[in-house]
């Protein structure tokens, strides 16, 4: 039976590989050279943050702008077409930018703002600094967080950060009971105690990690796959750590970009 459908899933595996290149291949938008790609604007920029924060007075937020689509600006036609495909490119019609909003936006009064004020002032300073250099309109989408060398403007704990500090306070917590709950037994010489504690014992966990349960010698044979499984982990950590890094403040996105083609 196996041996009969065999040239079927091969077949199968062959098509769905076909399918998906050229899925990847599919729409793919326009190739910009160097001069076309740098009428865009940039998709990260940093202020100096440790310049602006040496000031009396420095500001320094972290901020998402959106890129306004206008069917009469090549700018924003190119911006368009150019991040279409998603896979393959960046969302170039939303930028972050790291501002300095102390030396960026000296026509505004950053004094004593409120919130809803700086996000005002955020909006209307990176709107016109990026109009004069590109011609486009743009918008505060959100502001990440905003540092100020006397006080912090950003909000304080959300739920989920809550939620996570709690989250780790019971595990942290568990651990401690479970290692000394362990500590007592073996004090105590008494073999068994409850396992819903045990189970977050650190001195029963490293004693496991650490022990090989298998004495019977045939296992010996399969000493390799411990080998392909440590290879394999540390791939699949260093693969993650690559995926997290086009989400990061990039210098030169465009690099990444071509590195799909």
């Amino acid at each position: 039976m196996f041996c009969k459908a065999a040239p079927v899933l091969t077949m199968f595996y062959k098509y769905f590989v076909v399918l998906f290149l050229i899925g990847l291949s599919y729409g793919e938008p326009l190739y910009l050279n160097v001069t076309e790609y740098f009428r865009m604007p940039p998709l990260f920029e940093l202020d100096n943050y440790e310049k602006c924060m040496a000031s009396e007075d420095g500001m320094f937020c972290v901020v998402a702008v959106d890129v306004i689509t206008e069917p009469d600006n090549d700018v924003t036609n190119i911006i368009t077409k150019y991040s279409a495909n998603r896979l393959k490119r960046f969302n170039h019609s939303n930028i972050e930018r790291g501002i300095c909003v102390t030396s960026s936006c000296r026509r505004q009064n950053i004094h004593n703002l409120t919130m809803e004020d700086l996000k005002i002032v955020l909006s209307e300073c990176i709107n016109k600094t990026i109009y004069n250099e590109y011609k486009v309109e743009t918008k505060l989408s959100r502001i990440n967080y905003c540092h100020n060398s006397k006080r912090r403007l950003d909000q304080d704990f959300d739920n989920g950060d809550q939620i996570f500090a709690i989250a780790v306070f019971i595990i942290v917590l568990l651990n401690i009971i479970g290692t000394w709950y362990d500590a007592r037994l073996t004090r105590t010489n008494e073999s068994k105690g409850n396992p819903h504690l045990l189970c977050f014992s650190i001195i029963k966990n490293w004693s496991k990690y650490i022990t090989n349960e298998h004495k019977d010698p045939r296992f010996k044979s399969f000493q390799g796959l411990h080998a392909i499984k440590t290879i394999l982990t540390f791939l699949i950590v260093m693969v993650h750590v690559l995926w997290l890094y086009p989400f990061t403040f990039v210098d030169n996105p465009r690099d990444l970009e071509l590195s799909t083609l």
